[in-house]
């Protein structure tokens, strides 16, 4: 499935240090499905951990 590729492709790029670039890829991954939870919570944890933006990241577990 392609939701599953981008996102695994955003995993990558989180190992490469490159915060940013991968939540753009989670956040293709979460609109190509908004039911795969996989993308759902990498963002949420991308969010709080890399962006210190806690607001953010709750309203995308809430979406888990």
């Amino acid at each position: 499935m392609p939701q599953e590729l981008v996102t695994s492709l955003g995993i990558y790029i989180m190992t490469r240090s490159a915060p940013m670039t991968a939540i753009a890829q989670w956040e293709t991954s979460a609109k190509l499905d908004a039911s795969y939870t996989v993308a759902h919570r990498n963002l949420a944890l991308a969010y709080f951990n890399k962006n210190n933006e806690p607001d953010k990241a709750t309203s995308y577990f809430s979406c888990t």
